[in-house]
């Protein structure tokens, strides 16, 4: 009894039997007119190329070894055109008690997806007891920093901002830093991604996204935080403010 083949080896044979429909059109490619003239007809022909024989020499493909092929190219189109998200960070942990993990959590599959850009504005005080206040992009820390959000779902660390977030204001030390991270833009900046930051005089800091062009605006005395886009203030005690931005992102006009 032969092993079963590998996916690999299945694959390898996609360029053959994604040609044909069936095995017996398969097999029909090996018969030429003037086999038919000695053979009673196109099934005892299909049958001898099965058994070995009118191939020119090449191997053929067993039934099984071409329905397998077939159904591993089908299965492999399906995962390419439907792949199944990563597992998520903070799957299984229990949030119920940290307001504002629990709304990462419940926005890192949509953010994951593409759906949906949030901005996570933070205050508080870090493990020097000095103030620091910043923007972080979600889904940069997802991909980014899948270490440092395990250990924020899981409580093992604190999430605050970092230098190497959209900005990072230290309060005690006046240093300000200012990053681009994969979907949004900090100015001054090299390369233009996904979002950009604009500084109107007006309505002070602005993120703008390059996908749909929607503004976001972050100043809280603004009468609106711009298109597709909410302002949640999250009430909790682990945070001195914690301010979540989440824009719906659409298309580009």
């Amino acid at each position: 009894m032969s092993r079963p083949a590998s996916s690999e080896v299945l694959l390898a044979n996609a360029e053959v039997v994604d040609k044909f429909s069936s095995y017996e059109e398969y097999l029909s490619s090996f018969i030429t007119q003037a086999d038919l003239t000695y053979l009673p007809d196109a099934a005892t022909a299909r049958r001898v190329v099965e058994l070995g024989y009118m191939h020119g020499g090449g191997e053929v493909l067993r039934r099984e070894e071409f329905e397998a092929s077939k159904a591993a190219l089908a299965a492999h189109r399906e995962a390419l055109a439907n792949p199944q998200p990563k597992r998520l960070l903070s799957a299984g942990r229990d949030l119920s008690r940290h307001p504002l993990l629990q709304a990462l959590a419940e926005r890192e599959l949509p953010v994951r997806r593409g759906m949906l850009a949030t901005i996570v504005f933070l205050r508080d005080r870090n493990t020097r007891g000095q103030e620091v206040s910043g923007y972080i992009d979600l889904g940069q820390r997802l991909a980014g920093d899948e270490a440092g959000m395990v250990a924020a779902f899981g409580l093992e660390a604190r999430l605050l901002p970092q230098p190497t977030d959209l900005s990072c204001l230290n309060w005690t030390s006046n240093r300000l830093d200012s990053c681009s991270s994969a979907n949004f833009e900090a100015s001054p900046c090299r390369v233009v991604l996904s979002v950009q930051v604009v500084a109107d005089p007006e309505t002070g800091l602005s993120f703008k996204n390059r996908r749909d062009r929607k503004v976001i605006i972050v100043d809280p005395a603004a009468p609106s935080p711009g298109d597709y886009t909410t302002r949640i203030e999250v009430q909790t005690e682990e945070y001195e403010q914690a301010v979540i931005f989440d824009h719906v992102i659409g298309r580009r006009t």
